[in-house]
Order: structure tokens, then C-alpha cells, then sequence
């Protein structure tokens, strides 16, 4: 969050209820469309691990791939989700 807003501080109730909208547009966008690696295995070399990662995926594209018999109902979403 700090990311997109700065370090600076808010105050006061409009200030938060400009966050707070702020919030839930960047919450929808980091949940449907950023890109996550997913960690596959570790394994040890030497005193070091090294990390295997999947290819970069985002979260809604991994949702689509999962058997449809075993999703769990989506939440009805009344936001406009367009990145």
C-alpha cells in the first residue's frame, strides 16, 4: 500500500476514506491481475538453498485452472475489474 500512497502521514476522516477506496481498487488489482511466483522446492547446495519457482502466474489465471468440480463458489463482485 505504502507503495502507491508513500510514507507520508494521513490524517483525519477524509483522509481515510480516501484510502480506504484506494485500498479496495489496489486490493481487486493485486488479487486478480500481479503476477506471484509460486515455490515449487528447495534444496540444499552446500550451506546455501537454492529455490525452484514456478513461472509467474497471477492469481485469477490459477483459479481458472483448476477443475471446475472443485471450485469453490465465486463471491459476486459489483466493482468493475479492468485493470
Amino acid at each position: 500500500m505504502r507503495q502507491f500512497v508513500g510514507y507520508g502521514r494521513y490524517e483525519g476522516p477524509a483522509a481515510q476514506r480516501a484510502l480506504a477506496e484506494l485500498y479496495q481498487s489496489l486490493r481487486l488489482y493485486m488479487n486478480f491481475f500481479q503476477p506471484t511466483l509460486k515455490l515449487l522446492r528447495k534444496e540444499p547446495v552446500g550451506s546455501r538453498t537454492r529455490k525452484h519457482y514456478d513461472i509467474a502466474k497471477t492469481p485469477i489465471s490459477v483459479c481458472w485452472t483448476v477443475p471446475r468440480s472443485l471450485r469453490r463458489p465465486k463471491p459476486t463482485c459489483k466493482l468493475s475489474i479492468t485493470p
